[in-house]
């Protein structure tokens, strides 16, 4: 028995250890297929991959039958409901819920195996919505269950769009070994496990062993491109493609349909319509030979035209306003003409009619602290923060600071006019509590007009006359020399009285 027959018995036998409603099945990886790097001799040395599909309707029915059968295979999973594990399972990208690193005691082999919806592999098979089951399916696998009719088209659609993609990145001339090189590579675009985590010849050990499978695989769909693909006699051949814009073109957009598509039967009608031929009119009578048949009605229009064209031409200085114009020069002018309008228009209309703005316009928006965000500082603040509560000096026009500064000042005078009421009727009330006090303890006169009683009584005691004192020349006949220089100075000394003597805004403390 072969290797590859033994491979395929010892997988079916793995198969058998899952539920059975499986609609779709296949074995991929360097257990199934040879790859550079992996060739041992003991196939169960290596570690196989399965994909099992399985119908919408009968995937909770599964996981229930697969946690009874091979609770191991599941880690703290299976401990939910098959109603949870379907959700989870939907809800991880390209919804195959994978069980790996699973040792099959009685065959001696590892596996790993991924469970998917039918109608999830379906688009991702069409749409290349994750490109993982899809690029996998790029490769040559090894089906263990045949597809139904439904699935096995969208897994021809998934290979012709490869292919597509394929000739659209290779140049003119390439081989096989660079088409299928190609094709893939497309499943590890932008995988950084390239990087660093796999082999980055990884894809070449991968189509060198299986050059023939590759081929195998894409030549039905091969065959639909020689229009424009010219295929070597060998498998090391070369190919040689048109890559004409037309050519571009046209492959970019067979089989690629964007947006809701007709329904079948629709479809059908309408191919059939646009592939019937365009009926001919009949000629009735003697025809004209080949040599004498007319020409095409579009060449007719334009010597027409042409002749049209030759007789407007005129020769000299063309009269003022019959200048060709240019379609700029058309836009222009009528550009000019819309503005003279709306002027006219703006004009009829009042001047009181302000353009209103909207409000993120013309106000600043909100300050958003950083502590609001759990970055800001993790000790006390050294200085005064700023103030944002009065921003509007930002965003002020000149009427609105007109209108601020009347309103300041109306509330200064009436701020101003009732503090000076409240003082006045303080004093009032300070005034009485002061001659109410003094009457009690008897100092209704000040110490000054005590003293000044005083010195009235001692006058009157004393009743001697005053000496009349003799003339002296030094003393009356003194002038007193006060001059404009002194004034001044006298002036400029009795104005820094007020800033030392001037009464209060309050009479009382």
């Amino acid at each position: 028995m072969s290797s590859m027959s033994a491979g395929l018995d010892l997988c079916r036998r793995i198969l058998k250890r899952f539920p059975r409603n499986v609609c779709f099945s296949f074995a991929y990886g360097s257990g199934v297929k040879s790859q550079i790097g992996y060739e041992k001799k003991n196939l169960n040395e290596n570690i196989i991959d399965f994909v099992l599909c399985v119908p919408d309707d009968k995937m909770k029915d599964w996981h229930k039958e697969n946690i009874q059968r091979n609770p191991q295979d599941y880690s703290g999973m299976r401990f939910l409901s098959p109603s949870m594990l379907v959700n989870y399972q939907t809800s991880i990208p390209a919804n195959v819920y994978c069980n790996t690193l699973i040792p099959i005691e009685e065959e001696g082999v590892m596996i790993k195996y991924g469970v998917t919806r039918k109608s999830d592999l379906m688009k991702d098979a069409t749409e290349w919505k994750d490109l993982y089951l899809s690029g996998r399916l790029h490769k040559p696998v090894q089906f263990l269950q045949e597809p139904d009719e439904t699935l096995r088209e969208a897994l021809r659609k998934n290979l012709q769009t490869a292919l597509t993609v394929g000739l659209l990145l290779l140049p003119e001339r390439f081989t096989n070994f660079q088409l299928f090189h190609t094709i893939a590579s497309l499943s590890y675009s932008g995988d950084f496990r390239m990087i660093f985590g796999e082999n980055p010849n990884k894809v070449s050990n991968i189509v060198k062993p299986q050059l023939e499978s590759f081929f195998k695989l894409y030549q039905p769909l091969i065959i639909q491109h020689q229009k424009h693909l010219q295929c070597p006699e060998s498998l090391n051949g070369e190919y040689i493609q048109d890559k004409s814009s037309k050519i571009t073109l046209k492959m970019d957009d067979d089989e690629m349909a964007f947006g809701p598509a007709l329904p079948p039967h629709l479809l059908k009608s309408s191919s059939a319509q646009s592939s019937s031929p365009v009926e001919e009119k009949k000629v009735i009578g003697p025809c004209l030979p080949p040599n004498f048949q007319p020409q095409e009605i579009t060449e007719v229009e334009e010597t027409v035209e042409e002749e049209e064209d030759e007789d407007d031409l005129a020769i000299g200085p063309l009269l003022p306003g019959q200048e060709p114009q240019s379609r700029a020069q058309l836009e222009l002018e009528e550009r000019a003409l819309e503005i003279k309008l709306n002027g006219l228009e703006g004009s009829e209309k009042s001047t009181n009619d302000a353009t209103n703005r909207e409000e993120w316009m013309i106000e600043l928006p909100e300050v958003r602290k950083v502590a609001d965000l759990g970055l800001g500082p993790r000790q006390f603040r050294q200085r005064e923060g700023p103030d944002f509560s009065d921003r509007s000096s930002w965003t002020d026009t000149p009427q609105s600071k007109l209108e601020k500064e009347k309103t300041k000042s109306k509330e200064d005078t009436s701020r101003k006019s009732y503090e000076e009421k409240l003082i006045k009727e303080r004093d009032r009330a300070m005034e009485k509590l002061k001659k109410k006090y003094d009457k009690e303890h008897k100092r209704e006169k000040s110490l000054l007009e005590l003293h000044q009683d005083k010195l009235k009584k001692k006058k009157k005691k004393s009743k001697e006359k005053e000496e009349r004192r003799p003339f002296s020349r030094e003393v009356d006949l003194a002038v007193n020399k006060f001059d404009e220089t002194r004034k001044q100075a006298a002036i400029k000394k009795s104005k820094q009285l007020d800033t030392k003597f001037s009464a209060g805004s309050s009479k009382f403390l």
